[in-house]
């Protein structure tokens, strides 16, 4: 999906696809700011959020420049948690 100048007026956007199970890196977010300055922070605190329908994180930021791009694949594996 993409959003246009025109929709920036709206507060939040959502949507929802469903994906065939692939192989690793099958599929791919990316996220374009073509303002250069990410969605969060120089004008609001923008963010974004992709789950897979169960509510599993699979990619959540905002502070980025121009792009941020995670590659996945369904079913998701999250990657193991670091020891403490």
């Amino acid at each position: 999906k993409s959003y246009q100048e025109e929709d920036w007026d709206a507060t939040s956007y959502s949507g929802s696809i469903c994906l065939d199970e692939g192989e690793e890196g099958k599929y791919v977010f990316t996220i374009n700011d073509f303002g250069g300055d990410g969605i969060c922070c120089n004008y609001g605190n923008g963010n974004y959020r992709v789950t897979t329908s169960n509510g599993e994180l699979i990619a959540q930021g905002g502070d980025f420049e121009v792009s941020e791009t995670t590659r996945f694949a369904i079913p998701f594996v999250p990657a193991p948690s670091a020891a403490p």
